[in-house]
């Protein structure tokens, strides 16, 4: 988790950066879809771990689309542009965007994440992953990862939420507020802040959608990120 930790947080840095100086990305890069990830694994049989490398870049200036499920990271969301695309592992397989959003209020930093349990839980079954009890499991550790880089975080609100894709769960959103963030503050994202996480698991078995999303708490947020989340992953 704590690969994932840090890039977290360079994802909210980057969104902050990339809203200032109004940076883009290059060249055109499309994904196929990788069978051997998407296809249903047997119950018993340990699920495919990504190999972890240092977090670099895709250069995509079109549709993204994420080789293991089909979904697809548009250019542009609701309006919004998609400024930085990232991977953790050298197959492409756990992957982050960010669609940052500039307000009268301040700046929000929208991230939208797809990676596979098994970056933090290797050697899982099929069945294992399917278990709702797995994805309480990691909403935990992701929870707690946030509540690690904030100033005064406390939880808020907790409540189920559909998921924007399909699953045969329902997926998790959680509430933070915070008094700050120590590069963020640098970035003009003064505090108090409100930090959301929305997690959907067992989406094709293997992988996690999560969303994490960090603004002003005077902004006035609701409706971009119900708009944003109907618009990211696109189907």
């Amino acid at each position: 988790m704590q690969l994932r930790l840090l890039a977290a947080a360079l994802m909210i840095l980057l969104a902050a950066c990339q809203a200032k100086n109004n940076a883009g990305v290059g060249a055109v890069k499309d994904s196929a879809a990788s069978s051997a990830a998407t296809s249903a694994p047997e119950d018993s049989t340990p699920l495919q771990v990504p190999t972890f490398t240092t977090p670099r870049q895709i250069n995509s200036a079109e549709v993204y689309v994420h080789r293991g499920t089909g979904l697809k990271f548009p250019s542009v969301a609701a309006g919004y542009s998609r400024t930085t695309l990232f991977t953790l592992d050298a197959d492409e397989m756990d992957v982050s965007a960010n669609y940052p959003v500039r307000r009268s209020a301040g700046l929000m930093a929208f991230s939208v994440y797809i990676y596979p349990i098994t970056g933090s839980r290797p050697g899982i079954s099929g069945r294992e992953a399917r278990d709702p009890a797995t994805c309480r499991t990691h909403l935990d550790q992701v929870v707690n990862d946030a509540l690690s880089i904030f100033d005064n975080p406390t939880i808020v609100a907790e409540e189920s939420a559909p998921s924007p894709v399909d699953s045969t769960q329902s997926g998790h959103h959680v509430v933070l507020r915070a008094e700050g963030h120590p590069m963020l503050s640098q970035q003009g994202m003064e505090g108090p802040l409100r930090s959301e996480i929305y997690l959907f698991c067992n989406i094709k078995t293997l992988w996690i959608l999560k969303y994490r999303i960090t603004y002003p708490e005077k902004m006035e947020a609701r409706a971009v990120i119900d708009d944003l989340i109907a618009a990211v992953p696109a189907r």
